[in-house]
């Protein structure tokens, strides 16, 4: 099963979404028990909010969270996270991790596809307490309950 989704996003993915995604900037697979993480370089770094535009409006996918480091507290381009999601319905397992880096561009994208929604809500539950608390500011979020909605009404 976690082969399979791997193989359709390899796929699916740079068709999808070929500003972002090339098998050829592939530059490793990771697998778990029940999922797997692909790291895949940006051949054209972009800044977040091009990412975010591409993400949603070509693939649909849910901001799960986007923030960047208190301007009050350093003011630097670096260091702005995002995380996107497919909803449950899409049947694609499956979430994206970027940052920007010193010139405000992200060059690396971490994909994890999941084997199961078992084990995605969990984990995407868990990215979204760890990343939208503390010092960073956030610029969007879905809530705990949003999120568990998406999850609870997947037919």
């Amino acid at each position: 099963m976690l082969e399979e989704a791997i193989y359709k996003f390899k796929v699916s993915g740079p068709t999808i979404m070929p500003t972002l995604f090339d098998n050829y900037y592939l530059k490793e697979t990771q697998e778990y028990n029940g999922y797997a993480i692909l790291t895949y370089e940006v051949n054209h770094p972009l800044p977040i909010e091009d990412v975010l535009n591409i993400m949603d409006g070509d693939a649909y996918m849910r901001i799960l969270y986007y923030t960047h480091p208190n301007p009050k507290a350093i003011t630097t381009k670096f260091g702005q996270r995002a995380c996107t999601y497919f909803m449950p319905e899409e049947q694609r397992n499956i979430k994206m991790n970027f940052t920007t880096d010193e010139k405000g561009l992200v060059n690396m994208i971490l994909v994890t596809v999941y084997g199961s929604i078992d084990i995605m809500y969990p984990d995407l539950r868990n990215d979204l307490r760890l990343n939208t608390v503390g010092s960073m500011v956030v610029k969007e979020s879905r809530d705990e309950a949003e999120l568990m909605n998406d999850f609870n009404n997947n037919p």
